[in-house]
């Protein structure tokens, strides 16, 4: 009895173990944990002058060892409207060393993306380059 009990502990523990991948993934997040918070910032484009928004950045666990950073934009000031992107999540490819944010334009229904793929400058700075092309005319983000 005992000998099967510590087997069954020993599966669980085994089981519990996020998958190396999920693992590498994470580790790649937290080298740019720095972003997690609540930000303020300015954004621009070609077609307007410019826009404040209030950034809402949490971590988002898949409950199997991953998980993204989560981006919520939200207007500032008095402004009601203005900002490009209403969500995103960032994620980090182990393989290729890179990141990907997958965000959906402000205004859009759910289910509609745009996906960006990049490094990270430094711990607080990723630069992202849009990979397809699309409605909305956003070609690169720095987050």
């Amino acid at each position: 009895m005992r000998t099967m009990l510590c087997w069954s502990i020993a599966g669980l523990l085994c089981a519990a173990e996020p998958p190396a991948a999920s693992r590498a993934g994470m580790e790649g997040l937290q080298r740019v944990q720095e972003l997690v918070g609540q930000w303020e910032g300015s954004g621009k484009s070609d077609k307007s002058g410019g826009w404040d928004e209030k950034i809402d950045c949490r971590w988002q666990f898949d409950g199997k060892g991953g998980g993204s950073i989560r981006l919520t934009f939200q207007p500032a000031g008095e402004e009601k409207s203005g900002g490009l992107l209403a969500d995103a999540a960032l994620t980090f490819d182990p393989e290729t060393s890179s990141y990907t944010l997958r965000a959906r334009p402000a205004g859009a229904k759910e289910g509609a993306s745009m996906t960006f793929v990049g490094k990270a400058k430094t711990s607080a700075n990723v630069v992202l380059t849009r990979t397809a092309k699309g409605a909305a005319k956003i070609g690169r983000a720095h987050v």
